[in-house]
């Protein structure tokens, strides 16, 4: 037995197809085969087929099962999936704008200068502070105490008397 090949019990003697033709054609002119096929429709069949049909279309009318396109689960699963494309498209845009200059906090504004993320130098960015504010937000942020404690940390004698 071959390969690939399945063995399936039923199998024809030698020669079989070889002389089949010559063993037809001896059967049909001796008469062995029929003429007739053996099927008959019954006597009135086809006059009465129109009123059986509709009979049986109106019958089933009653009968017929409907299922509708959308049931109650799918409409649940495509309410849930537009939710969630929703939510996740209103936290991907999810830009604050601001609206008023008070709103914006100096530290922002200070590492925005500081990382050169704008086109000016921090001397021409003093340059348009008075010298009212710029002392005045000195004098907020530091206090006597945290500036002597500054210098004597972080700066010697021999600096301050060369200077």
């Amino acid at each position: 037995m071959k390969k690939g090949k399945k063995h399936t019990g039923f199998g024809t003697p030698d020669d079989y197809f070889d002389q089949f033709e010559d063993r037809l054609f001896t059967k049909m002119s001796e008469g062995h085969i029929p003429k007739k096929t053996g099927f008959k429709t019954p006597e009135g069949y086809f006059d009465e087929l129109d009123e059986r049909l509709l009979q049986e279309i109106e019958q089933s009318k009653d009968n017929t099962k409907v299922i509708p396109l959308f049931t109650r689960r799918t409409l649940l699963y495509a309410a849930s999936i537009a939710a969630c494309a929703i939510v996740i498209f209103s936290l991907m845009n999810n830009s604050e704008t601001i609206t008023h200059i008070d709103d914006i906090d100096i530290s922002s504004i200070e590492t925005f200068i500081d990382e050169g993320m704008l086109g000016y130098d921090i001397n021409d960015v003093t340059a348009l502070l008075d010298e009212e504010d710029i002392f005045n937000s000195i004098d907020d942020q530091l206090n006597n105490e945290l500036l002597e404690e500054y210098i004597l940390k972080n700066i010697d004698d021999t600096t301050l008397l060369t200077e």
